[in-house]
């Protein structure tokens, strides 16, 4: 992934902590200068797990993708048989 992503990225789970933090401010759950302390704690907490899943889960993730592969396979042709049988029912109860 290239730094503009990341960047994007980061961003986006800042906005959406900052915008967390403003509603449970607003929902007295928590005061506004908690609410900075829990945005950067946020932000530590995203940091960690991105580094985690780029060295670990990401290849993880592909392994169990690959150990899958043939059973996604046979299961999308063997819907798409069911899914063209049914539309040529539907075809012939619309004749």
């Amino acid at each position: 992934m290239d730094d503009t992503m990341k960047t994007i990225l980061a961003g986006v789970v800042r906005h959406g902590l900052t915008t967390l933090g403003g509603a449970l401010v607003t929902g007295g759950y928590m005061d506004s200068s908690s609410a900075t302390a829990f945005v950067g704690g946020g932000m530590v907490l995203a940091g960690v797990a991105w580094s985690w899943w780029q060295k670990e889960g990401q290849a993880r993730a592909l392994a169990i993708l690959a150990r899958m592969h043939p059973v996604v396979s046979a299961n999308a042709s063997h819907e798409a048989a069911v899914a063209a049988a049914h539309a040529a029912v539907k075809a012939e109860e619309a004749k």
